[in-house]
């Protein structure tokens, strides 16, 4: 697959328009009373080595790998890349050299559950919803 496919990928470790439309949008977390997490609350959430089933914002489907080290690996059905993430005051930030500009991203992260999160961009918008894998 094409990294143009994936370039909401290199945006988020940091959850198509099917899959937007089911998914709660961040004013209607914060509307429940749901805070993003901090830095220290995500770090607990991913653990030290995790793998976890994400759905994109775009519709595709991938499988985070998460080091004890905050390096990370994507692999989808005919490809993967590796990266990295880290968090930050109030949220988390990921870097794919070789996916989407290869720039870092930034995004806010709500715990759903004990095993599932949801990200959004800095603009509000849903990025992944990820489920983690025992």
């Amino acid at each position: 697959m094409s990294s143009t496919r994936f370039t909401i990928i290199a945006s988020a470790v940091i959850v198509g328009a099917t899959l937007a439309a089911c998914a709660s949008t961040e004013s209607a977390l914060t509307e429940k009373g749901m805070k993003p997490l901090t830095g220290p609350q995500i770090d607990e959430l991913l653990g030290k080595e995790t793998r976890w089933n994400v759905a994109l914002a775009n519709g595709n489907r991938v499988e985070l790998r998460v080091a004890a080290d905050h390096g990370t690996t994507l692999s989808w059905v005919g490809g993967q890349a590796s990266g990295r993430l880290w968090t930050t005051a109030t949220g988390y930030c990921s870097e794919y050299k070789t996916l989407g500009d290869g720039k870092p991203h930034c995004y806010r992260m709500y715990r759903i559950d004990a095993k599932t999160f949801k990200s959004f961009r800095d603009t509000g918008d849903f990025a992944a919803e990820g489920t983690r894998i025992d």
